[in-house]
């Protein structure tokens, strides 16, 4: 390695670093050359020791929610993930890093007020709070949501859905039962 000097045509700023001298006092020295030690780290990983993967109680592999930023989520997705959590693991389900990321950036529901409260309940692993949560009125609006849009995946074709309201009529019908926009 080599030292790079401060020439007319490009201004090179000179290093510094801090240490204790051998009577106790903090020194500014210049870093010329480096010590190596300011290159090392020690970076903690939370990945097990043993390489497998967290069970739930009971042992059973719990579903994996896919990866915020490398998959298109929607509510689908998401409820796809939340039907196949049994509701005694509701606290687990929560704890996935990547639902909480959907959760708060999803554009159907707000969380913005409930976040700190989930990840309260998931950093503490407190049952009880995300009992609470389950019971919040946000949730509630989070499973009417998740029931709407199953009504409307399966559909059996004997409905139509307004374009302007979006209530869901019965086919027989010509006109928007709510608003009166007629069928398209």
């Amino acid at each position: 390695a080599y030292v790079k000097h401060s020439t007319a045509e490009q201004y090179v700023p000179d290093v510094f670093f801090r240490e204790k001298d051998e009577y106790g006092n903090v020194v500014t020295k210049e870093a010329r050359p480096l010590p190596v030690e300011y290159l090392l780290l020690q970076l903690p990983t939370g990945t097990p020791k043993d390489g497998h993967k967290p069970l739930l109680p009971g042992g059973v592999a719990p579903p994996k929610f896919p990866t915020v930023n490398r998959e298109a989520l929607d509510m689908e997705v998401f409820k796809r993930y939340y039907r196949a959590q049994p509701d005694e693991f509701f606290l687990e389900s929560l704890s996935d890093i990547n639902v909480l990321f959907f959760l708060h950036t999803n554009d159907t529901l707000s969380f913005a007020d409930s976040l700190a409260e989930i990840c309260a309940a998931v950093v503490a692993q407190d049952r009880e709070a995300a009992q609470n949560f389950k019971e919040s009125p946000t949730w509630a609006t989070l499973e009417q949501i998740l029931a709407v849009d199953t009504v409307l995946t399966h559909s059996n074709g004997n409905t139509w859905s307004c374009s302007i309201c979006t209530l869901i009529n019965d086919t027989s019908k010509t006109v928007c039962e709510a608003c009166g926009t007629p069928k398209q």
